[in-house]
């Protein structure tokens, strides 16, 4: 279903019936599920989840630049000493060409001063999949993590609950409406209910998505062999949030 605001007009002279659109000068309120929906809610809550992964990620200094890189490592190799992603870089001396990762504070004129190390793309690769490698004899605590996460979400009857409820209060809000009767209390109450609907469904969410990435590794380690593993991009997008660069 989808969503519908109210008395976006409203009659400006009752005698000649002229509606006008309302700027302001009578209260607007917002309700849910009025219609079908072009996008499912579902959909909706996931992407806005998404959303608030990627903005807790981000600073104002590094946007969104992480998230658009073509190489797998992009935003996911970050700094230990400042906290800023590395970046790729080609590196050509004497002829001959290489691929290293440096902190982008160090690229940056105007960045805060960082002692980071230059990194080659073979060792981090390398490095990638030798933490793999090791957690092959770890899969027990992949296990775990699901059953960990599955423990604090919230059950659809919690969920549905908060549904029906603000379901109820909308319902009685057009009522109000309808009849001219005063609503300001009640559409403070309808917004606090979306604000608790809505966190639930954000944690929801960003759970769901937690316990599929704990899947994609379980199935990860059921379908290769420690010893035959290269380094692929594909499952790094898949398996690794982050790597953090320190110097040893």
């Amino acid at each position: 279903m989808g969503d519908a605001l109210l008395q976006k007009t409203y009659t400006e002279d009752v005698l000649s019936k002229k509606r006008v659109e309302n700027d302001g000068t009578v209260p607007q309120y917002y309700v849910e599920d009025s219609h079908d929906a072009i996008i499912p809610k579902e959909i909706f809550h996931e992407v806005q989840a998404e959303m608030t992964r990627r903005s807790h990620s981000e600073d104002g200094q590094h946007k969104r630049e992480e998230f658009c890189g073509k190489y797998a490592l992009t935003g996911v190799v970050v700094c230990g000493e400042c906290g800023a992603p590395y970046r790729r870089q080609t590196w050509t001396r004497k002829g001959s060409t290489q691929i290293v990762w440096r902190c982008r504070s160090r690229l940056s004129k105007n960045g805060p001063k960082c002692d980071s190390p230059t990194i080659p793309e073979e060792t981090i690769q390398n490095a990638v999949v030798q933490a793999i490698r090791k957690a092959y004899g770890e899969q027990r605590p992949v296990e775990r993590a699901i059953e960990n996460i599955r423990s604090v979400v919230e059950g659809p009857e919690v969920l549905q609950s908060l549904e029906d409820r603000l379901q109820k209060l909308q319902e009685e809000l057009v009522q109000r409406v309808n009849e001219h009767r005063d609503y300001e209390d009640l559409a403070e109450e309808i917004r606090q209910a979306k604000e608790e609907r809505d966190r639930a469904l954000s944690r929801q969410a960003m759970i769901d998505e937690q316990e599929k990435r704990s899947r994609q590794m379980q199935e990860f380690f059921d379908s290769h062999q420690p010893e035959d593993l290269q380094y692929e991009d594909e499952y790094v997008r898949k398996l690794i949030d982050e790597i953090r660069a320190c110097e040893l």
